[in-house]
């Protein structure tokens, strides 16, 4: 993490908000033109992320053309559900939800000793992560 007097430094980012969105609105809807699609099939984890291009999407192209999906597994946040309904619901939009526990254990992603214990705390959670970090210099979270 940067300290003040580094962030300080660091040349800040100005956008044009709404120009982007309408942009990226204008892209959806190309996009679904072009592809000659009935809709967008999103994910919708309740985050920031999410809600803002599902939002973009429902501008873009209509409600009644957008479809949400919320997946889960034993170590998603508990709020998180409710956060993503509440913007389905705030959208006008059906959301289906499903549990993906059973696929991520099949793919063998709990059996590391280290998953065994994610579930137990959320401070072990973020301890573990921050480790990650310390330890490596570099995000747990992969960039593609």
């Amino acid at each position: 993490m940067l300290g003040k007097e580094e962030r300080e430094k660091v040349p800040q980012l100005t956008i044009d908000a709404p120009l982007a969105a309408d942009l990226i609105a204008t892209y959806l809807k190309e996009l679904v033109e072009a592809k000659k699609s009935d809709g967008l099939l999103l994910g919708l984890s309740g985050g920031i992320d999410s809600s803002v291009l599902i939002t973009l999407a429902v501008k873009a192209i209509g409600k009644e053309r957008v479809h949400a999906c919320f997946l889960y597994d034993r170590d998603s946040e508990k709020e998180s559900t409710n956060k993503a309904s509440m913007m389905a619901q705030w959208l006008g939009i059906k959301l289906e939800t499903a549990d993906i526990s059973p696929a991520m254990h099949d793919k063998k992603i709990y059996d590391p000793f280290i998953m065994k214990l994610v579930p137990y705390s959320a401070y072990f959670n973020r301890l573990i992560q921050h480790s990650y970090l310390w330890i490596n210099k570099e995000s747990h979270l992969k960039q593609v």
